[in-house]
């Protein structure tokens, strides 16, 4: 009987082991292409038995954005989330930025909007970051969108801190409605969290606090108004939140796939 020299063996037996380990990783590169980017996680929740729905953006993929005159395409794959952002003043046939409540910046092009009362705060983003604060520090961030190519536009602030911040104008506390918000919560992450079922508006304010955000700015909402979508990733559907749309809507914050 011949025996093949130790060392050759081995040679033979660690050439295998590295043709086994890189046909594994091509497997393993393989399956992780085919798998899509998570936009969107979707959570169901209770607060004192009144149901929310929370979509939490995925920061590794997707970032915050805002998109004025014509609406987003339920059929684009990219964007995991789109609902009615600022206040719409008229209910006008053509387009005018100076019909979107307060000023704003999309991509660092800064909009005059008209002047809201109903504004106490903003959210403000870029790809790298994102906050909600205060009407009191607008103008300094507003700056900075511009610089940074980032996205702001004001609504009402409704938590700051994890404190109930509202001021009880234009909506009054105790209105029973499906209320729906811009979200940072106490761990970084954003999200969209909405009712979905009618509750008064300080419910509603209070119950975001017990879900763990910090900072909350309300969304435009009522009938027609409120209407919007989200898909998971990029090759789900997309799906409704509300089925009725007012052609009336002027501006969206979205969420957006990050490549």
């Amino acid at each position: 009987m011949r025996y093949l020299p130790i060392i050759l063996v081995s040679t033979i037996l660690a050439s295998c082991q590295v043709s086994s380990t890189k046909a594994v990783n091509e497997q393993k590169e393989i399956i992780e292409d085919s798998v899509p980017d998570t936009l969107v996680t979707v959570s169901n929740m209770e607060i004192d038995s009144m149901p929310f729905i929370m979509l939490k953006m995925n920061n590794e993929t997707a970032y915050i954005s805002m998109v004025d005159s014509v609406i987003p395409s339920e059929t684009d794959s990219t964007i995991g989330l789109c609902v009615e952002a600022a206040f719409t003043g008229e209910l006008l046939k053509e387009f005018k930025t100076t019909n979107i409540g307060g000023d704003y910046v999309i991509d660092g092009v800064f909009h005059k909007g008209y002047k809201c009362k109903a504004n106490t705060g903003f959210l403000y983003a870029d790809k790298k970051i994102y906050t909600i604060s205060s009407s009191q520090h607008c103008d300094e961030w507003i700056a900075k969108a511009q610089e940074n190519g980032g996205t702001l536009f004001q609504q009402i602030l409704m938590v700051q801190n994890g404190k109930n911040v509202y001021k009880g104008t234009p909506i009054k506390q105790a209105t029973p409605n499906i209320y729906r918000s811009a979200c940072i919560l106490n761990d970084g992450s954003f999200a969209v969290i909405q009712s979905t079922k009618a509750l008064p508006l300080n419910d509603f304010i209070n119950s975001l606090i017990e879900m763990g955000v910090s900072d909350a700015l309300y969304l435009d909402m009522g009938r027609g108004w409120n209407y919007g979508w989200y898909r998971e990733n990029t090759e789900s559907p997309a799906i409704k939140l509300f089925d009725y749309k007012s052609t009336y809507q002027t501006n969206w914050l979205f969420i957006k796939a990050k490549r």
